[in-house]
Formats: structure tokens, sequence, C-alpha cells
């Protein structure tokens, strides 16, 4: 007999016993503790699944069953006035067309139906419609808003946008007044030139007073004919070109005309107003003390100047005079409008002239009138 083999200190257990399976009892605790009775919802009572009904199961519906009479079905929309077409009103049915539309309404071919399925070749127009001047123009259609006017050169007259009553008035009346007559006098449109004899533009020798009573002339019947003075710009053309805004009419406005010498210092005032003849030395003389001289009114002229000291002592610089000079004109009434260069060109194309100062203001009323 071979000895069973010992592992270790563990002795060895031999094979169990098994003992003979009894009855069945049912189930039992799985452990010492007592069986747990869950406590029952009133609202949802526990029903044991031995003690459960099955669940009904209605049976499929056949051709020979019927709604019963009691159900009605529910009106999904509500209920529209009798003037409403109902859905099935709205479907295309077999039924004969309706009256004819009337004949008003039927819109009409443009072309014959002869031409009416060929292609009509459409004009070409310039931009905007633009349609250029003619000659055949009726006068009465032009209405402008803007008239220019340029003295270029030394002798020309040139006025752009000018109307027909402008240009008679004109004639008859401002170039009647150069003693020398004109050159030429010629008229193209709207646009006027007249050139005149002996250069008045230079504003030289015994006829420069006329021509400076030109311009003044120019300005006070634009004004009182309704053509305001606006700017002055050098677009297109070698001379200033002064823009007139159609305004109401003004039977105030005063014009005069003054030049500054090349250095600054002296300013000469051409048949200035009253006013400014008995008012302008004077302040100038208030805010310059010790600065300023005044001559004598000499052929419709007067001139005021800047003394110069000697040496050690401070003057006035021209920007400084031109300050004051503006000043005291404002407060007496009368506006620097613009400035107008004339007087011949020199070998460089510098203007060796003068440029006129153009002031506007309001004639005084009398009091007695």
């Amino acid at each position: 007999m071979q000895s069973q083999p010992v592992y270790g200190n563990y002795p060895y257990y031999g094979q169990p016993i098994y003992q003979q399976p009894t009855a069945y009892m049912g189930p039992g605790p799985s452990n010492a503790y007592p069986q747990y009775t869950y406590p029952t919802n009133p609202n949802n009572p526990y029903i044991p699944q031995e003690r459960r009904e099955p669940p009904f199961i209605p049976p499929k519906p056949t051709a020979a069953s019927t709604r019963p009479n009691s159900h009605r079905r529910t009106t999904t929309a509500p209920s529209v006035p009798a003037f409403f077409p109902l859905k099935s009103a709205l479907k295309k049915t077999s039924a004969p067309p309706g009256p004819a539309k009337p004949e008003g309404l039927v819109r009409q071919v443009t072309y014959p139906p002869a031409i009416s399925s060929q292609q009509v070749p459409r004009p070409r127009l310039p931009s905007n419609n633009f349609r250029p001047y003619t000659s055949d123009h009726n006068p009465e259609e032009f209405r402008p808003l803007h008239m220019f006017m340029l003295l270029i050169g030394n002798n020309e007259l040139r006025l752009e946008n000018v109307m027909d009553p402008a240009l008679r008035e004109l004639r008859s009346t401002i170039v009647p007044r150069w003693p020398d007559g004109v050159e030429s006098d010629s008229q193209h449109g709207h646009d006027w030139t007249v050139r005149f004899r002996n250069n008045p533009w230079t504003l030289q020798g015994p006829k420069a007073m006329t021509a400076w009573s030109l311009i003044v002339d120019l300005f006070t019947l634009f004004a009182r004919r309704g053509f305001s003075f606006q700017s002055s710009m050098n677009i297109g053309s070698p001379s200033p070109r002064l823009v007139f805004e159609v305004t109401s009419q003004d039977r105030t406005s005063e014009f005069f005309l003054a030049y500054f010498s090349q250095g600054g210092r002296r300013l000469h005032l051409i048949k200035p107003p009253t006013i400014v003849d008995d008012t302008l030395g004077s302040q100038l003389k208030a805010y310059l003390p010790r600065k300023i001289t005044e001559g004598p009114l000499d052929e419709n002229m007067r001139i005021i100047e800047v003394v110069k000291h000697g040496p050690g002592v401070p003057e006035v610089e021209p920007q400084f005079f031109l300050m004051h000079v503006l000043k005291v004109l404002s407060e007496l009434g009368y506006n620097l409008v613009t400035t107008l260069p004339l007087g011949r060109k020199g070998p460089l194309g510098l203007r060796a002239g003068k440029e006129m100062l153009i002031f506007r203001g309001t004639i005084p009323r009398d009091p007695k009138a």
C-alpha cells in the first residue's frame, strides 16, 4: 500500500461523505434573518403574479363593423361667413369659363401684329439724356441759376450764362462808359465777349479811374437785378471766374475798391464811401498810435500809409496792418468779398499789376426820410 503524500504541515483530508437529498420544503430564509415583508402602496397595491389577470386585447376590426351613432367628429376649423368659399370650391372643376374681362383691363399690343415678333432697334442716347446746346433753342426756356464774369488780359470782358435782357442792358449802359469804344462784340449762345480799346484793365493812365468805375458798376448792376456775388475760382480759365448766383433783388448794397502797394504798407482807397473816408484813418491811428499817416483825398483816392521809423524802433508788419484795416472796415459795415488781380504780366509770367480788393456794404439810410 502506497503512502499518501504530505504537503507541508497540512493534514490530508479524506473524501467527504455525501448525504442523501431530502424532499423540497419550499423557499426558506437565505440567512438567519427573518424574511422582510415590503409595505403595500394603497394607490397601487401589489398583486402577486399568480393572481394577476391577463390584459385585454381587443379583436381586429372587420369590414362589417360600423362606427356607433353616438360618435361625433369634433369641428377643427371655426365657422366662416357664407361669402367665403370653401376649400372644395377652390378646386379646379370642369365648369364652363366665366364672363370675359372688361375690355378696358385687357393689355393692348404695343406694336402691330405684322412687326410685333421683330426686334425694334433702340436708338443710343447720350448719358443722362443730355441734349447739347443748339442755336435754335427757345431763349425763354433758358433760366440760369449762376452767371460767370471774367476779366481776361488787359481789355476783355466775358460773361457766361447771360440772358438776352441782361445783354441788351449791358450794351446800352456799361459798354458806352468806356470813352475809347470797343474792338469787338461777339456772342456765342449764352456767352458774350467784348474787347475794349486801349487796355482798360491795366489801370494806368488818366483813364484808370474810369476803368475802376466800370468794375464797380458791373457789381452794382448785377446786385440790383438779383445776381449776388458768391465766390471766385480758377478752374479752366486763365483769369478768376467770378460766380454770381440768382437771388432776390438787392437795392441797398454798395461796392468800392481798394488795393495795397507791393510792400503792403500803403493802402489806396478808390472813391470810398463817406463813412469810410471819414473814419478809417482815425480808427487806425487809435489802434496804431504814431504809426499811421493819412494823405489828402486826391482824384477820388485816399492813401493811408504805415510810417517807417529809424533803427531800433519796431515797425508794423504788413499782415498786422492788413488785419487792422479789415477789422475797422468790418465794424463800419463793409466786408471783403473777393480779390481781383489786374494789370500787365511780366516777362516771367508774374503779374506786375494790382490786386484789387472789392468791398461790399450797405447804403446808410437817411434818418429824415
